[in-house]
């Protein structure tokens, strides 16, 4: 975002408070944990908390911004995920923010495609007997989620409908003008090649 990127990378080492954000698909999750156990900092993935992991639905956003409060008031963490309009704290707090940058709208949907039926695969094979056929519950939760990070997906990538359009938080534009105000901390990552070279940086 217009600094030097080894130096950024370099400030990375010995960050105590890093945050990840881009669309879905992106790999933020992945990098997330590569860069916890690389840096020693406990990881922190927002659709975690903003997400019940059982029924897929959304908390409360109260509930959700108390706990990046409480996240970004810690003196050591990666946090991780796509929302631009809640994390304003963790964007504030950050040593580091790293805007994963790096797939286009195809790419992206498609890494989606494949994590979740690796998920339903997996989840199908712990199952035993007639049971794996008749967990009509959770595929109806599993396609829910993925017809929501589908959704997500579109919403992230798309253009501006035109030059004076505000932007949209938690679009890939809402982000670009969110990091503007951070861009002396921020490391974008435009593609594999970056996602590689950050990695090594810290290896």
């Amino acid at each position: 975002m217009g600094h030097n990127r080894d130096d950024l990378a370099a400030r990375l080492r010995s960050a105590q408070r890093v945050h990840i954000v881009g669309g879905s698909g992106a790999g933020k999750s992945q990098l997330a944990e590569y860069l916890g156990n690389a840096l020693a900092l406990p990881v922190h993935h927002l659709d975690d908390i903003a997400i019940e992991q059982v029924s897929r639905r959304k908390r409360p956003s109260a509930d959700f911004r108390t706990a990046v409060r409480e996240i970004a008031a810690g003196t050591s963490w990666i946090a991780e995920g796509i929302y631009v309009e809640w994390a304003v704290e963790l964007f504030r707090t950050a040593d580091i923010i790293v805007w994963l940058d790096n797939v286009s709208a195809r790419q992206a949907a498609a890494r989606i495609v494949r994590r979740f039926a690796h998920s339903a695969f997996s989840s199908a094979r712990s199952e035993r007997g007639i049971r794996r056929f008749t967990r009509f519950r959770d595929y109806t939760r599993e396609l829910l989620g993925l017809t929501e990070a589908m959704r997500e997906t579109y919403c992230y990538h798309r253009r501006s409908r035109s030059p004076g359009e505000a932007a949209v938080a938690r679009s890939r534009h809402g982000t670009a003008a969110t990091l503007g105000q951070y861009s002396a901390k921020t490391i974008r990552l435009r593609g594999r090649r970056d996602v590689d070279a950050l990695i090594r940086s810290v290896s």
